[in-house]
């Protein structure tokens, strides 16, 4: 419950900054401006998933946790209070965004978060190989078909012995929901949950291939 409070207090805090900053647009391009209230309101993981995915690397204890897509931050201090001796590697493409970002992270003391400001390509080009194997991955970006395959496969080769993969808004569309239908299907995987929401994918050797729907 202390998490949840911490968790809650943070974003109140955060609603409470109204003023506008220049945020790049990388889908349609060039810039637009938004409001950090409009960011946790619209973007940022909603608080229910922020918990769930805490719950999971709770229970998963990974030593090396990389997520794919920043945004404010909410979500990779949630990860960081429920596994503090984690070290958690998070990218953030927008300067303005990263930027309030590791002002957060900082205020916060947390020095197990890592935070580059760069492209999700650029990183996975030249940053992913200085990394230790990854045991937890959690991908909140761009919610397209063929982007999603090319991160999933670039982050494979990557992956721990028994490390877990997160993918956000698989029912999003039908790009995001038909890259879910051929990930979970790709060898590497033992076990796929379908959270609704979210899609898990966990490399469990020795284990016949399986897959949940788990709603609530």
């Amino acid at each position: 419950m202390e998490l949840v409070k911490k968790d809650r207090q943070r974003r109140e805090i955060l609603l409470e900054d109204r003023g506008p900053f220049r945020v790049r647009d990388f889908g349609a391009g060039g810039y637009r401006l938004k409001s950090t209230r409009i960011i946790l309101q619209r973007e940022e993981l909603p608080e229910l998933w922020r918990q769930r995915m805490a719950i999971m690397i709770a229970f998963h204890r990974p030593r090396v946790i990389l997520e794919l897509g920043t945004s404010l931050g909410l979500s990779t201090l949630l990860l960081a209070d429920a596994c503090p001796d984690t070290k958690i590697y998070t990218l953030e493409g927008d300067q303005e965004t990263a930027l309030r970002a590791r002002k957060l992270f900082e205020q916060e003391g947390k020095t197990n978060i890592k935070l580059f400001h760069t492209t999700i390509e650029a990183f996975l080009h030249s940053d992913l190989h200085h990394l230790p194997e990854l045991d937890f991955v959690f991908l909140d970006a761009n919610h397209r078909l063929e982007p999603t395959l090319a991160y999933v496969e670039a982050l494979i080769p990557k992956l721990s012995e028994h490390a877990v993969l997160v993918l956000d808004d698989i029912h999003w569309s039908p790009g995001m929901q038909e890259a879910w239908d051929i990930i979970r299907k790709y060898d590497v995987f033992d076990l796929s949950l379908d959270l609704g929401r979210m899609g898990v994918l966990m490399k469990r050797k020795g284990m016949n291939r399986q897959h949940f729907f788990l709603r609530s």
